[in-house]
């Protein structure tokens, strides 16, 4: 949650101009949200066309990966399950070298409880898991332009929207 609090605080500064930096590669855009009721889709959808961070495939494909990892945690808290995957994959154990491994096991979880679990369908993570195979698959990690600071960075975001997407 810190790294939404930090997010936000750096937006915020930004959009008060009073943030100058040439040590970032991110620059923050000011979005206004609207009152009405949107579906987690919709606001998945508004947060990744807004957010120019994750514009590029690859930065979007981490992102997604730790909204997934985010999600299946929240469903393990609320189940009591103590073995949560933000415990199992933390974010200094994401690379280029195991985010497929990564992103395979998680999305065998996600599969497993789908099946195990009466109240839950293998939609139920869609928004995530539709949008985390066509972007995973279109580049390879080893040849992503991104520093492992910069992977874990946008991994964590993607952790702290899942554990906050009900």
């Amino acid at each position: 949650r810190s790294v939404v609090e930090q997010y936000t605080q750096l937006r915020a500064l930004t959009a008060a101009d009073v943030l100058h930096t040439a040590d970032t590669s991110f620059t923050f855009d000011v979005a206004t949200m609207s009152d009405s009721a949107i579906t987690r889709d919709e606001r998945l959808e508004s947060f990744l066309d807004t957010h120019q961070a994750l514009d590029e495939d690859h930065n979007r494909a981490v992102f997604l990966l730790g909204g997934l990892v985010g999600r299946i945690t929240a469903y393990q808290d609320y189940n009591n399950v103590s073995s949560t995957l933000v415990r199992r994959y933390p974010v200094d154990y994401l690379t280029k070298q195991t985010i497929k491994e990564v992103t395979k096991e998680v999305l065998q979880v996600d599969n497993s409880y789908a099946e195990a679990d009466d109240d839950r369908s293998y939609l139920t993570n869609n928004r995530y898991t539709s949008r985390l195979a066509d972007t995973m698959l279109a580049t390879d990690p080893s040849g992503w332009s991104m520093t492992e600071a910069e992977l874990q960075w946008l991994y964590s975001l993607g952790i702290s929207y899942g554990l906050n997407d009900i």
